[in-house]
This record gives structure tokens, C-alpha cells and sequence, in this order.
């Protein structure tokens, strides 16, 4: 018996040392996972005590590049900020990408914010600001903010992009739109936008300047409307534009001292298809015809010929007839070498300056590892110039190297 005794006592013991060990344990809070969202593609997650899916990406650019006018009697690299009698003909480029993508199902339907910051150091120059290149709020078939206009049509245009960059395809504005799906792919949409595609040329006969000659600040905006189908075999779309410009003589003030206006609109379609060869490649073609907005045709004309032609001394505005065509092919030869091959023609006129304008544009890449691009870029552009019975031409030759990172 005592030795029964001496065991349980024993035992009892231990129990009670060990429950006071326990006790002396910190509680160990639950861990809240970061939990993965594949509903809207790779990089997504939740943010944690919510069920918005969020994606945070990057990218950074360096180019490259070099530059020249070919004909020294007609500078058309003038027109972006390079003379090739006073300025270098090469440029150093490093640019810094941020994107933030959050996406959350509600019972109204997709509610979608998008934010594009960029950053950049040029010539030894950094930006001393961060520009927000895009930043929307979707809800549904909402959208609002500053996105793509819903005029272009990126898809048809092909090219580096990477100096006299035509942006006939990738405009950002500010826009307030609305989007109806009508199934298999089918879309309409209809956006006010802000006018910011508006120019005036200060040309008077002659080719003799006249400063005072601009464009009034709008006080409407545009208004866009497009019809749009993406299926298997790649996309087309119809667009329109209709808007209101006015262009006259202001004073020293500021003020208009006399001024006349017409009405601006743009019409225009492209497609673009994908074609079964290589590892993926499409092919793509877009025209656009517009009138008092040939930003809305090809927005590196602008440095040539305005919306319109004011006449100071009839006061009277004729109207600037625009067309453009642009097209190309983009293709992967290997998983790991791609190309493009873009060209654009441009025509202008307002019974007082014509333009034609041609671009051609081609970029070869080599992707060693996935997310990471070494490439070469090459454009040439042609532009002939009439000012009454004056007339210029000449030719500019760009390209570049660049080494690109995405993640």
C-alpha cells in the first residue's frame, strides 16, 4: 500500500508541474494564409479579410536609342523635340512600370480597378514626377477614368512604338463609357471623352507663321461609340467619333478676338486575325477617315497639319480632311525569337496644306527566359509637305536596342 501510495502521489505530481508548464504557454494566434485567386488568370490573390482578387505586376525598360534626319532641308524628327543640328542624335531610356489590378464579384457584377504609374530617367534626367498612364474604375458595364479610348483599335496595329510612335491605336483619355455584351463575344459601346485630340496648325499661305493662330480650349467633349466582336478566329471592330473644334486668332490676353467652328467627326474600322502559322501569329489591317480631327487618323501628323485651316483675314475655317491606313503582321518564329512588321500611310488636306505621310516600323525580340526580352527596333518615315505653292519633303530614320523585363 505505501508503495501504491507513493506512485500515485508521484504521478499527481507530474500531472500538476505539467498543467502549470502548459499554462505558461503563449496562445499561438491563428495564421491568415494569403490565399491564391485563379478566377481571372495567373498572379492573383486575395487580400487578406476580403474577397477582392488583387494582381501587382511590373515592368522595366531601358532603350537605346538613335535618330536622324535624312534630308537636312526638311526636319521631320523637329516636330518631337529633335533637331539634328543642335541636339544628339541618340537617347538613353530607362522606364519604370507599376500595375495594380484588383477584381471583385458583386451581385451588380464585375467591380474592376486598374492603375498604370510610370516613372522614368532620360538623358540623365529623371522625372520628377510619377505619371498615372492609366487609372479606371469598371463596374458592370461602367467604365470611368483614364483609359484607352474606346475609338481605337489596338489590335490592328503592329510595331515598336518607340519613337514617332503614330498612336493611331493607343490614345488614353479620360472617358465616361458604358459597355453592353450581347454574348459570343459581341459588344457595344458608347463613351464621352475628353477632347483632348484637338490641334491648330499656325500656318498662314505663304508658310509664314502666325502664333496667335490656336486652337480654343474645348467646352464639350467628344463623344465615341464602337461596335466590337472578339472570337477565336481575333477581333474587329467599327468606331465613330463626333465632336465640336474651334480655332481663331487670341490677343495678348488670351481671348478670342474672332474665331470660327465647325463640327469634328472620325469614322473607321479594323480586323484583326489570327493565323495558323508559327507559334502564333496574327495579322492585322485598320483605316480611319476623319474631318476637322486628324489626331483621330494618326496622331504623329499633327506637327504638320491642323484640324482645320483658319484664314485670318476672311475669318473663315476650312475643314481638314483626313485618311489613314495602317496595318501589319506580328509573329513567333521559335518559342523564343518573335517579330513585327507594321506600316501606315497618311493623307491630309484643307485646300491650303496637304500632307502625305508614310511610316514603316519592324522589331525583331529574343526572350531567353520567360518574362525577359533583348530586341531591335527600326522605323523609317516619310512626309511631304504643302503650304500653298511651297513644298517640303523628307525622310527620318529611327531605331533602337532594349532590354525589357516584365514580372
Amino acid at each position: 500500500m505505501k508503495l501504491k501510495g507513493l506512485v500515485l502521489g508521484a504521478a499527481a505530481g507530474a500531472i500538476a508541474v505539467t498543467g502549470a508548464q502548459a499554462a505558461d504557454l503563449p496562445v499561438v494566434e491563428p495564421v491568415d494564409y494569403v490565399r491564391i485567386c485563379d478566377a481571372y488568370g495567373s498572379g492573383f490573390y486575395f487580400i487578406p479579410g476580403t474577397e477582392t482578387c488583387l494582381r501587382v505586376a511590373g515592368r522595366v525598360r531601358v532603350d537605346y536609342q538613335f535618330f536622324g534626319d535624312l534630308q537636312e532641308n526638311f526636319e521631320i524628327l523637329g516636330t518631337r523635340g529633335y533637331d539634328d543640328d543642335t541636339d544628339r542624335g541618340y537617347r538613353f531610356r530607362a522606364r519604370a512600370y507599376l500595375y495594380m489590378d484588383s477584381r471583385t464579384n458583386t451581385e451588380f457584377g464585375l467591380l474592376r480597378t486598374f492603375t498604370e504609374l510610370q516613372a522614368q530617367m532620360q538623358d540623365g534626367v529623371s522625372n520628377t514626377t510619377v505619371e498615372v498612364e492609366r487609372a479606371f474604375i469598371q463596374f458592370g458595364g461602367l467604365t470611368f477614368g483614364n483609359t484607352r479610348s474606346f475609338y481605337d483599335f489596338s489590335d490592328a496595329y503592329y510595331g515598336s512604338f518607340f519613337f514617332f510612335v503614330p498612336n493611331v491605336s493607343d490614345n488614353h483619355t479620360m472617358v465616361a463609357a458604358y459597355t453592353a455584351a450581347f454574348g459570343n463575344g459581341f459588344s457595344a459601346s458608347i463613351s464621352i471623352e475628353d477632347s483632348i485630340r484637338r490641334t491648330a496648325l499656325p500656318i498662314v499661305p505663304g508658310g509664314q507663321p502666325a502664333p496667335l493662330v490656336t486652337a480654343r480650349p474645348a467646352w464639350v467633349p467628344d463623344v465615341v461609340g464602337n461596335i466590337r466582336v472578339d472570337q477565336g478566329w481575333g477581333s474587329a471592330q467599327l468606331m465613330g467619333m463626333i465632336g465640336y473644334r474651334e480655332i481663331g486668332v487670341s490677343n495678348v490676353n488670351g481671348d478670342f478676338a474672332q474665331s470660327d467652328a465647325d463640327v469634328a467627326f472620325a469614322i473607321g474600322g479594323g480586323v484583326n486575325v489570327n493565323v495558323p502559322f508559327g507559334n502564333g501569329t496574327s495579322v492585322g489591317i485598320q483605316g480611319t477617315y476623319a474631318r476637322n480631327a486628324v489626331l483621330y487618323a494618326d496622331a504623329g501628323i499633327g506637327g504638320f497639319i491642323g484640324d482645320g485651316f483658319y484664314n485670318v483675314v476672311t475669318n473663315n475655317l476650312s475643314a481638314t480632311d483626313a485618311f489613314s491606313v495602317h496595318g501589319g503582321v506580328s509573329t513567333s518564329f521559335t518559342p523564343n525569337i518573335s517579330g513585327t512588321l507594321g506600316a501606315g500611310y497618311t493623307y491630309a488636306d484643307n485646300n491650303t496644306v496637304t500632307v502625305n505621310k508614310l511610316d514603316i516600323d519592324g522589331f525583331i525580340g529574343y526572350s531567353p527566359v520567360a518574362g525577359f526580352v533583348l530586341g531591335a527596333g527600326l522605323q523609317y518615315e516619310y512626309v511631304e509637305q504643302e503650304i500653298g505653292a511651297a513644298t517640303g519633303s523628307g525622310g527620318a530614320l529611327a531605331g533602337f536596342l532594349r532590354a525589357q523585363r516584365t514580372f
